[in-house]
C-alpha cells in the first residue's frame, strides 16, 4: 500500500488553522476511502500554513492515523548561496518528488517592495502552485484568489 502524497503550500501570513486542519481531515478520510495505507505532508517548514500542516501531522500521528510529515525547510546557508530563488528550489524539489494533490493556502502579496501589479498572490505559494499545476498536480486553493494579468484581459 502507498501512502496518498498531499503538499503543503501557503502564505507565511495565513493564520487561519482550522482551515488548514480541516482540509487535511478531508484528505486523509478520502484517501483512506481510495485504498491508502496514509498520507505524506510535504511542506516547506515556513511559518503560517506550512507549521500548521506540520502541527496537523504531528497531532494526527500521536492520535494513532497513518499520518508522517515531509519538511524541505531552506536552510540559511541556502538562503545565502541562492537568495529569493532558495524558496523556488525547494518548491521544485517537493514537486519533483511528486504528490497526489497540493493544498494552497495563499493570502495576497502585501510586501512594500513588490513592484508587480496588485492584486496578486504571495509569490513562493504561487511559483509552488504554477509549478505543481506544470507538474500535472492538482492543486486546490484557499484564500482569497488573487487576480492575475490574465483576470483582466478579455
Amino acid at each position: 500500500m502507498t501512502h496518498f502524497r498531499v503538499i503543503v503550500t501557503g502564505s507565511r501570513s495565513w493564520k487561519d488553522f482550522d482551515a488548514v486542519t480541516t482540509a487535511l481531515d478531508e484528505m486523509a478520510r478520502a484517501a483512506r476511502q481510495a485504498g491508502y495505507s496514509g498520507v505524506t505532508v510535504v511542506h516547506g517548514g515556513a511559518k503560517g500554513a506550512d507549521t500548521s500542516a506540520g502541527l496537523w501531522a504531528s497531532d494526527r500521528a500521536r492520535c494513532g492515523w497513518p499520518v508522517v510529515a515531509e519538511v524541505y525547510a531552506v536552510a540559511g546557508e541556502d538562503w545565502r548561496r541562492h537568495g529569493q530563488r532558495a524558496g523556488h528550489l525547494r518548491n521544485q524539489r517537493m514537486v519533483e518528488l511528486g504528490a497526489d494533490v497540493c493544498l494552497a493556502f495563499q493570502n495576497p502579496c502585501e510586501s512594500e517592495k513588490c513592484r508587480r501589479p496588485r492584486p496578486h498572490g504571495t509569490h513562493g505559494t504561487a511559483d509552488c502552485i504554477e509549478r505543481c499545476e506544470a507538474e500535472g498536480i492538482r492543486v486546490v486553493s484557499f484564500g482569497p484568489r488573487p487576480t492575475t494579468r490574465e483576470d483582466t484581459n478579455p
